[in-house]
């Protein structure tokens, strides 16, 4: 059992726990505190010696308790073997932890965290104890960030800073994550996504130094593959010229399961390129891209200087944005699971990141449209045939405009009271005769009442309804005499 000891020398009074341990006392100097935390430190001191004793785990005060402790009172515990002894809660030491742990990220995945995490300590240094760092903190940062970068990049940053924390709660460190309640909002910048031609890519390509930039270019464009990454890892051998295909390597989901590689198809335009360059390769070289590979983060640079050359308005993410484009050109001919699959993505991440509306769907779409608009002639109800013609004046009566006025439109003469639709019924079941427009009603057993509609221009009036046994039905109905 753990004993209280007041100590007062002078005008300075502190505070003493004592207990028994093996037949030798033991003891805790806490300093000047008050007098309620030091016996709220004395009942959690007997909660960890009879918890240690019994051989149970700590309730979950004194677990919360402990990990709010100071690290000068928490070191002192740890002296005496009441708990274990705390890793560093600054935030560059976290920070530092973390990222040295992780062995298999790509470098470039580790310097985006490295970047993330100075932004961190630029914002609440590296001697910030993890503890200190509250939500308000969290969303003042986010805001920070805000003000000089793009709202796509800090919602990424956002979620990497949180991963940081988290890793913070794994180590006891922390209780509970300051970035768990901070919005990350979308990583999507529309913005910055934009389609281009190939008119444009060809145009590059003809502005292009050598064979290798032409295929670079086509590779990304046509072929839809990451450059520089998977581009300058294409080989000779990975291509099936007999099948139309080639294999890519991935190096951004090799991680995954069964993702290391994919298979392409050999489209047209990327043949023709391929071929030339593969005519222009040095003897016993199996690399498709031999040169530019020791200057790769490089390649956004002078692909710039080609669409200058080429005349061209430079476009936002150079290369990204080519293997956009096809996947958005791909995806008007093929379903999306196979494109996907193609350009070694997913269906949900390329309708978020890749897919664009472009222009050539609005012209697509107002052409089908013009199909259906109807030409003065048919406005006119005006029919070569003069039976036609004779039919359609007849039928203008009933709808009251002329047939072939307007394609598909549907016209309902609806009953208007009880009394019509309980009309005489005549002798054949399901009966219905349609009338004037100012004389419209219903008879017969029909559960419906007559529709009239159009179904292609020029063509004759047709009349649903349903008969004795509740089956729809639909007949011609050319004039007022017909009855069904």
């Amino acid at each position: 059992m753990a004993s209280l000891y007041k100590e007062k020398r002078g005008e300075v009074t502190s505070y003493r726990v004592q207990w028994l341990e093996k037949n030798r006392r033991r003891s805790i100097r806490l300093g000047t505190i008050n007098e309620t935390a030091a016996e709220q430190f004395c009942v959690h001191i007997e909660e960890i010696l009879e918890a240690r004793n019994h051989g149970r785990s700590l309730g979950l005060e004194t677990t919360r308790w402990l990990r709010r402790l100071g690290d000068d009172l928490h070191s002192r515990l740890a002296d005496a073997k009441l708990t274990e002894r705390r890793h560093q809660t600054r935030l560059g030491d976290l920070i530092d932890s973390v990222i040295a742990s992780k062995k298999n990220w790509k470098p470039s995945t580790r310097e985006k965290h490295e970047i993330v995490g100075k932004h961190l300590t630029d914002v609440f240094g590296r001697d910030r104890d993890l503890r200190k760092i509250s939500q308000g903190d969290a969303e003042r940062w986010r805001e920070a960030m805000l003000e000089k970068l793009a709202r796509s990049t800090v919602s990424k940053m956002v979620k990497q800073a949180r991963f940081f924390f988290k890793r913070a709660i794994a180590d006891n460190l922390i209780e509970e994550n300051p970035f768990d309640g901070v919005r990350a909002g979308s990583e999507v910048n529309s913005e910055r996504l934009k389609f281009i031609s190939q008119e444009i890519v060809q145009r590059c390509i003809d502005a292009a130094p050598d064979s290798q930039w032409r295929t670079i270019i086509a590779l990304a464009r046509y072929g839809g593959c990451r450059t520089p990454s998977e581009t300058l890892r294409l080989r000779w051998s990975d291509i099936n010229w007999e099948r139309g295909r080639f294999m890519v390597r991935s190096v951004k989901t090799e991680h995954h399961e069964g993702k290391a590689t994919r298979f392409t198809p050999l489209f047209p335009e990327l043949r023709e390129v391929l071929e030339e360059a593969f005519e222009l390769a040095p003897e016993g070289e199996d690399r498709v891209i031999y040169r530019y590979r020791e200057t790769e983060r490089n390649l956004r640079t002078e692909m710039g200087r080609i669409i200058d050359r080429a005349g061209e308005e430079r476009w936002p993410r150079v290369f990204q944005n080519l293997r956009a484009s096809r996947e958005t050109e791909l995806c008007r001919q093929y379903p999306l699971h196979v494109v996907a699959a193609w350009l070694g993505n997913t269906p949900k991440v390329a309708q978020k990141h890749y897919l664009d509306v472009t222009e050539e769907d609005f012209q697509r779409a107002a052409a089908c449209g013009q199909d259906s608009v109807p030409t003065k002639k048919q406005a006119e109800g005006v029919q070569s045939d003069g039976d036609s013609t004779d039919e359609a004046s007849e039928n203008e009566g009933l709808l009251g405009a002329p047939v072939g006025a307007v394609d598909g439109e549907r016209v309902q003469k609806r009953c208007s009271n009880r009394q019509q639709r309980n009309a005489k019924s005549l002798d054949k079941p399901g009966f219905c005769e349609a009338l004037p427009s100012d004389a419209t009603h219903c008879k017969g057993n029909s559960s419906l009442c007559v529709t009239f509609f159009v179904s292609k221009p020029q063509s004759s009036l047709a009349v649903k309804f349903r008969d004795s046994n509740g089956l729809r039905v639909t007949r011609p109905f050319r004039s007022r005499a017909d009855r069904v």
